[in-house]
């Protein structure tokens, strides 16, 4: 690769960090509901130079067959996607026209310059969405061909599904690092060029141009804007960026002996004018589709009126609650009330006003949820239950594979590298690490309700730890830990079968741990009984054992006696 001269990821020694689709500073299409975009919008001649190209020096990614044209690898990377549906799938493939137009709206979406709130369907009713029709890609086919171009939202998802089926890089230098040629899919390189443009801006760009002005900059010529593109485009795809290879680039040679990407032409204002012309024919559909979403708009709004002013067919009405009349002087009787279901109600006046019947106040009853809905709620509640069955499976299978591993690799070799960090001269059962240890606990428990900086103690306890997990065993996310307590559940079963030992119920012992806490009293009190029956009976054990001294004393006194009689 050449080497950047003056580079801003040169002087950072490469230590800029991004993260794919954001960081864009590329301007959206922002235009009112119905308005048309015109081809100087979406720069149509730029797009048309692109797509419309008939070199054949790209290699599909998928299949790995040569001499494809960049639409060709393009327009295939689209339909091989997860989130294409068939209908779509075989339009990309069989309509070639309508797989071109498809394709130049994805590109937009593509490098960014078209956010997902555009939509290009005149019954479109979302309030998050705005409508835009095309005419330089709808107006040449038939009246229902529009339909054909998906919105925004779609197109976007099928651009990520592109990237996700299988493994791609993410990152320019994990796209820099891949073995094979190609490297990725195209659709996954304008991703990563637009994420990192300024790097590419560096690399490749002479000032004072940037990435972006390939769809921004029109005061540049479209064609070769779209020969710099491609030229850009081979170079990431087709070759090994080395010099000899930049300066054999089939789509010209480049500026500084073939090191960065054709020069730019650029046009004066006049010529300006001449790029991207609308015709006579697209003006029209314009105006045809501007009525069109005007008169979808007004059918709407007057079926939503009807909607909420007639009541629903094959229901009675009935006689409200609770009626409130205004008192004259402009303060309602009663503000609020209650309907069947406990829900509050607005103030009188207010809902009288709204009401067809002057002063009277009208509940309207719950809104029923219809059959549509009940089976949208239904079918995700089915697919909820699918992913959890297919998560539980995944983790089973994950699980059982991590402990054959464990388990093959014996006790004795994770026991040491567990250890192995560990200071030697370090005692664990010393009264110095005891002491630490409870006073750790008491600070962790009482950090609540003193204004302690927990930071010293987490990096002690981290410190503590790091021997416990270290880096090389890996992270096995939680398999051994779920080993050893279905290990100790185990048991627990095993002891109340075998030896009648009662089953310690973990919830049982939560409740009786819970009730004690809440008696304090009544706990205090057990103490001080048990504490002043022990007094007593080690008094009287105390007693008993000096009234036995003091009997065997009185023995042996009384022999002594008995003794000297008898002498």
């Amino acid at each position: 690769m050449p080497p950047a001269k003056n580079s801003s990821a040169a002087r950072l020694g490469g230590a800029r960090s991004q993260t794919l689709l954001i960081n864009s500073k590329i301007r959206h299409i922002k235009k009112k509901d119905g308005e048309p975009l015109w081809r100087k919008d979406i720069q149509y001649d730029f797009l048309h130079e692109i797509f419309y190209d008939e070199a054949r020096v790209f290699t599909n990614s998928y299949d790995g067959t040569p001499n494809h044209t960049y639409s060709e690898i393009y327009i295939d990377a689209m339909a091989r996607s997860s989130k294409s549906s068939k209908v779509l799938r075989e339009k990309l493939l069989g309509d070639k026209q309508a797989a071109l137009n498809i394709a130049m709206v994805c590109l937009l979406v593509n490098i960014g310059r078209m956010n997902t709130t555009l939509n290009f369907f005149p019954e479109m009713r979302a309030q998050l969405r705005t409508y835009h029709p095309i005419p330089s890609l709808q107006s040449y086919s038939d009246p229902t061909a529009y339909k054909q171009l998906q919105d925004a939202p779609r197109l976007k998802s099928i651009l990520k599904g592109a990237c996700e089926d299988r493994p791609e890089p993410s990152t320019l230098d994990q796209l820099l690092l891949q073995p094979r040629l190609p490297r990725t899919n195209p659709i996954n390189l304008v991703f990563i060029l637009a994420t990192y443009a300024r790097r590419v801006t560096d690399l490749f760009f002479m000032e004072p141009y940037e990435f972006y002005d390939f769809i921004m900059n029109t005061s540049v010529s479209s064609k070769s804007r779209a020969k710099a593109f491609l030229w850009l485009m081979w170079v990431y795809l087709e070759s090994d960026l080395s010099p000899e290879q930049l300066r054999a680039n089939p789509f010209g040679f480049g500026q500084e002996g073939g090191m960065k990407i054709p020069a730019f032409e650029t046009l004066t204002p006049e010529e300006v004018e001449l790029e991207n012309v609308d015709s006579v024919q697209e003006k029209e559909f314009a105006e045809r589709m501007v009525e069109e979403r005007k008169r979808h708009l007004e059918t709407s709004d007057v079926v939503k009126v009807k909607e909420e002013s007639t009541p629903a067919s094959g229901r009675k009405r009935k006689r409200p609650k609770r009626e409130a009349e205004d008192d004259g002087t402009g303060q309602e009787l009663g503000s609020e009330s209650e309907d069947e279901g406990g829900a509050k109600v607005q103030s009188a006046a207010a809902m009288a006003k709204a009401s067809p019947i002057p002063g009277r106040l009208i509940i309207k009853p719950p809104r029923k949820v219809s059959k549509a809905e009940q089976a949208a709620q239904e079918l995700t509640q089915q697919r909820e239950a699918k992913c959890d069955v297919q998560i539980a499976h995944l983790i089973r299978v994950t699980d059982r594979r991590r402990k054959r591993a464990r388990y093959g690799e014996g006790a004795i070799k994770r026991t040491w590298k567990k250890i192995r960090t560990r200071d030697p001269f370090e005692y664990s059962e010393d009264e110095q690490t005891i002491l630490n240890s409870e006073m750790m606990a008491s600070a962790a428990s009482s950090h609540k309700r003193k204004n302690i900086d927990l930071s010293t103690l987490n990096n002690h306890i981290m410190s503590s730890l790091s021997g416990v997990r270290d880096s090389n065993l890996g992270n096995d996310f939680g398999e051994e830990a779920s080993s050893l307590a279905r290990a100790f559940r185990r048991a627990n079963r095993w002891m109340s079968r075998w030896y009648g030992i009662e089953q310690i119920d973990p919830a049982t012992l939560e409740e009786e741990t819970k009730k004690e806490s809440q008696k304090p009293e009544e706990k205090k009190s057990r103490r001080a009984t048990a504490a002043a029956a022990a007094a007593a009976a080690k008094s009287a054990e105390e007693a008993a054992k000096t009234e036995k001294e003091e009997e065997v004393k009185d023995n042996g006194e009384e022999k002594e006696e008995a003794v000297k009689v008898e002498v």
